[in-house]
């Protein structure tokens, strides 16, 4: 829906790229979860840690961990601290394995 939606409109304008960034990652395709985000940044020129996270997952899932980790420092830069829950952890568990998240000290774990 999401797609046909964006289709309708002129892309500048279509509200919703972090929305269907979030349903590319649920479908388990990084790649256009991270076209989507990236629009989304292009588009509405805002970026929050939250849509940091979003575009860090994606990466991560691709395989490119230090550019994920860049993306959750800045995220993590804006407040001195992360708040994640399980599903975000899922993707960031290479990070969590090579043991990046030691190195931040205010992170917070939301319960599912």
């Amino acid at each position: 829906c999401l797609r046909k939606a964006l289709k309708m409109g002129d892309e500048s304008e279509f509200l919703n790229y972090e929305l269907l960034s979030l349903c590319y990652l649920e479908l388990e395709d990084p790649e256009n979860a991270l076209k989507s985000i990236e629009a989304f940044i292009e588009y509405i020129g805002e970026i929050d840690p939250e849509v940091l996270i979003i575009q860090s997952r994606a990466k991560c899932r691709l395989g490119l961990l230090d550019e994920a980790a860049q993306l959750l420092i800045q995220a993590y830069s804006y407040e001195d601290s992360l708040q994640l829950n399980g599903t975000e952890m899922t993707d960031f568990a290479p990070l969590l394995r090579n043991g990046f998240f030691t190195t931040l000290e205010n992170i917070e774990w939301e319960e599912p």
